[in-house]
């Protein structure tokens, strides 16, 4: 429980960690002299319907404070820990959750506060942002934008210069995912340490995953028949989820007893869980008893032993935790921060990284448990996925809503192992 303290602690100063190190920095992305204002994205969806409905229920239109029950309730949090300590809470979170904001770098300041009657700060991370970037300029701590001065939209499809009822440029940006990397690519404490980094964690082409060709006609009066998705897909999707890790379980030994061995593997080109430092993903195992009752139209795989519509006993005998998935370490996959002999410290405080325990792209990893000899009829083994630990959101007030206490079942095995 004191590991999990000093992480809810840490979720706090994640967001606190901009406030404390840029206070008087007050950078915001650059635009040229005379740039027109970014136009919001309604005004996108009298062509671009589809991708505007795509976009209107992605994590990126529902990024500000004003729309993400979650990043709200940290904000509230950090800003009464500033008080405090005698410090004002600024909102630099805005440079990436809030970037349509027309007073930017008041508020990364502090000397503006997030105003929900501004419809810009409404916008999230709009059409008319991402699609106005020409360059991402790398940073120390922390990367930027430059944006084009006009409505000049950036796109991955070169074809259509000319083509449109605005000026198009093609952009290399758009092909690779470098694009992303202006705000998911780098965040780093005063010490280096990485709080969230793509840049570190491996970062393939986010284009090819989060971005999936999705049937549906880009433009109106376009040719074409499918268009790049702009669901924008991640942590918050159930499909996702279950392509970014896969689970495989075998029980070997005999008369002398029985091991489960569980494999894990990170099927993505980045770290699972991702970015934010709070992401948890665990294993969760139970054995049940020997009634070996299983409900109407179960079976299983005469071969393998293993269930393939879903075996039921009535009685867990055992699990590898009771109520906090911290009680068995070595089957959680997150990120804890250290400063000096102190461990969970928090992420704006970070000397080091206490421990790491996320799946590197592409790695597999080996869980084994013994089975006892005698009471276990059936074995139950899911990876769980959580945007916060269940004691973070208590911690922060963040709601309860079926979302950010939600846990996703990326994977799941079952096994009839009989009498014994």
């Amino acid at each position: 429980m004191k590991v999990m303290r000093h992480i809810v602690i840490a979720t706090v100063f994640v967001f606190a960690l901009y406030a404390v190190m840029y206070a008087t920095a007050a950078h915001a992305h650059e635009l040229p002299k005379g740039a027109k204002p970014l136009a919001d994205s309604q005004k996108c969806a009298k062509c671009h319907q589809t991708i505007y409905d795509e976009w209107r229920a992605s994590m990126h239109a529902n990024s500000s404070i004003h729309s993400d029950s979650a990043h709200a309730a940290i904000y509230k949090a950090f800003v009464s820990d500033m008080e405090k300590m005698g410090k004002k809470g600024t909102y630099h979170c805005a440079s990436c959750h809030m970037p349509m904001a027309a007073n930017l770098k008041e508020l990364i300041a502090g000397n503006a506060n997030p105003d929900p009657k501004n419809p810009m700060e409404l916008e999230g991370t709009g059409c008319a942002f991402c699609h106005r970037i020409e360059k991402v300029i790398e940073g120390k701590s922390w990367n930027e934008y430059k944006l084009k001065g006009a409505e000049t939209y950036g796109t991955a499809n070169a074809a259509t210069v000319g083509k449109a009822p605005h000026k198009t440029f093609g952009s290399k940006l758009f092909l690779d995912g470098s694009l992303c990397l202006g705000c998911h690519g780098r965040l780093v404490n005063p010490h280096q340490i990485p709080v969230c980094s793509m840049k570190e964690e491996g970062q393939g082409n986010c284009v090819s995953c989060h971005m999936e060709k999705t049937d549906g006609a880009p433009a109106t009066g376009s040719a074409r028949n499918t268009h790049s998705g702009h669901s924008l897909f991640g942590g918050h999707n159930e499909d996702t989820l279950k392509k970014a890790a896969s689970l495989e379980a075998t029980v070997t030994g005999g008369v002398e007893g029985k091991t489960l061995n569980i494999t894990v593997k990170n099927e993505i080109s980045h770290v699972f869980p991702s970015t934010m430092p709070l992401r948890m993903a665990f294993i969760k195992v139970v054995y049940y008893d020997a009634s070996d009752k299983t409900g109407s139209g179960d079976s299983k795989d005469n071969a393998t032993n293993q269930c393939s519509t879903g075996c039921r006993s009535d009685k867990a005998v055992w699990s590898n935790f009771k109520d906090n998935p911290m009680e068995d370490k070595n089957a959680v996959f997150m990120k804890s921060f250290k400063a000096g002999d102190k461990t969970g410290v928090p992420a704006w405080r970070a000397e080091g990284v206490d421990f790491d325990t996320r799946l590197k792209a592409g790695e597999s990893r080996l869980l084994s448990y013994p089975i006892p000899k005698e009471g276990v009829s059936r074995i139950e083994i899911t990876l769980n996925y959580r945007l916060f630990p269940p004691q973070a959101s208590d911690a922060l007030g963040i709601p309860k809503d079926n979302v950010n206490d939600n846990v996703t079942v990326v994977a799941r095995k079952e096994f009839l192992i009989g009498y014994r």
